[in-house]
């Protein structure tokens, strides 16, 4: 299912095709939570939604693990305050596929801070 999600066609009839077929069972057995266990679920996530309904829940492993992170930096008085100005401090390598994964990275953050 990734190819096409890193392609960015994330409300592409496709995507939802796919979704519909890989979800069929879980529907089928009336489901009440869904965790998106790959780092791609996320961008589909309004697709999986769609799918499922609005009845299952839908976790986000990431999103769930950055909020605790995000505590504990707190608590123990490590957590940024934003202070200080620096260029952009990330750096992404791919061996494959650069051209059509360039908007990647700015996608995932992109549903992060939604």
């Amino acid at each position: 299912m990734y190819l096409w999600l890193e392609e960015g066609w994330l409300h592409d009839p496709v995507t939802v095709e796919v979704a519909n077929r890989y979800l069929q069972e879980l529907k089928d057995k009336d489901v009440d939570t869904l965790i998106l266990g790959c780092t791609h679920y996320p961008l589909i996530r309004s697709t999986i939604r769609e799918v499922m309904g609005e009845k299952v829940r839908l976790v986000n492993p990431a999103y769930e693990t950055a909020l605790e992170l995000k505590n504990l930096l707190q608590k123990t008085n490590m957590l940024s305050t934003g202070q200080q100005e620096e260029e952009f401090p990330y750096r992404f390598y791919v061996s494959d596929l650069a051209d059509e994964l360039r908007n990647l990275p700015i996608r995932f953050f992109h549903m992060m801070w939604k």
